[in-house]
């Protein structure tokens, strides 16, 4: 019965049969009851609760490596980033071509800012998937992330010839945004029919006044920008660009000043960082904002099947006229729904 309703995707009920079977000895023996015990619970997210069950299979070496891939994933979620990366190693170790484990090991480097640690395993996984698009993507998330844009552009260009892959092309798009465009040396001018001397004092006195005014100027911008709600006005302006680099910047000021969540899940959407988007959304603490952007996220990365679940819950939360247009273009429009996420404050 467990095991039934754990294909029907009921996992809570799933989880509720195979438990009280596990109260059977005989049934407590069995590592398949026990395996999908913890696949229920995997699914639920009650991460804590399933390795204790992922042990015992692991320790029958049964349903090997994917029991040691999820319970890897369980003890991610819950911070123990260390023993996470030895069982993705195993994973590697038993199977080389399981390219989650590769990514799973970057995304905790990544998530601890070793850039160096998390360039290695992507090299790494180069070596067995030499023209994956989704590696040649991490590869150039990071050289970005170290400010190598020229290369990271280089490589996108190479993954958008391997995968028509919309993450990969609009990162490519933002990047392009995001490179500075060198400015123009200024063309020198003379002042015709000026005694040398007097043209001389004319120019100081120029650049004097010029330098007190940007000093000025400085002043009041500097002033404005340290104040919290004009930097959170900066904040929204760049997101709306697209100014990656400047967004990284702003948002490493304010980590420590305010809460981020929804700045961070719109950044990550333009880092076309799905995973990411999903947690930093489930941190949002306004319920209803974070049912509304939870729902644009499904259908911003074509979760069309979890979007039709979470309809219930849009549809009760006072933005029917939103949800109907959405539902009408949202998977043809990405762009729209990108300004929606965008809106949201």
């Amino acid at each position: 019965m467990g095991i039934a309703k754990y294909m029907k995707g009921e996992h809570e009920l799933a989880f509720f049969y195979l438990l009280r079977a596990l109260k059977s000895e005989e049934e407590a023996k069995k590592w398949v009851t026990n395996y999908f015990a913890a696949l229920s619970l995997f699914e639920l997210k009650r991460y804590k609760e399933a390795i204790p069950f992922f042990q015992k299979v692991i320790s029958e070496k049964k349903a090997l490596p994917e029991s040691m891939f999820k319970m890897g994933v369980c003890l991610k979620n819950l911070g123990d980033a260390e023993s996470a990366i030895k069982l993705f190693n195993s994973v590697i170790e038993m199977e080389p071509s399981r390219s989650e484990a590769y990514l799973e090991i970057i995304k905790i480097y990544d998530d601890k800012k070793m850039l160096k640690e998390a360039f290695s395993v992507v090299e790494k996984g180069l070596t067995v998937f030499p023209d994956h698009p989704i590696f040649i993507y991490e590869k150039a998330k990071l050289l970005f992330k170290t400010g190598r844009a020229n290369e990271a552009e280089k490589e996108l260009e190479r993954a958008m010839k391997l995968s028509k892959d919309h993450n990969i092309t609009k990162f490519y798009s933002s990047i392009i945004k995001a490179k500075k465009i060198p400015e123009k040396p200024a063309e020198k001018t003379e002042l015709k029919g000026v005694k040398p001397v007097f043209k001389n004092i004319f120019l100081a006195l120029i650049g004097f006044v010029s330098i007190s005014v940007i000093i000025f100027l400085l002043f009041l911008h500097r002033k404005n920008k340290n104040a919290l709600p004009d930097k959170l006005l900066y904040l929204n302006e760049l997101l709306n660009k697209g100014d990656l680099y400047g967004v990284r910047e702003l948002l490493d000021e304010l980590k420590d000043r305010i809460d981020l969540s929804v700045p961070l899940t719109k950044f990550y959407v333009l880092m076309a960082d799905k995973e990411r988007a999903y947690e930093s959304c489930g941190t949002v603490k306004n319920d209803k904002k974070r049912q509304l952007l939870e729902g644009y996220l499904y259908i911003y990365f074509d979760d069309k099947e979890r979007f039709k679940k979470h309809l219930a819950i849009l549809e009760s939360l006072d933005a029917k006229e939103t949800m109907d247009l959405l539902k009408k273009h949202s998977f043809e429009s990405k762009d729209l729904v990108r300004g929606y996420i965008l809106l949201i404050e």
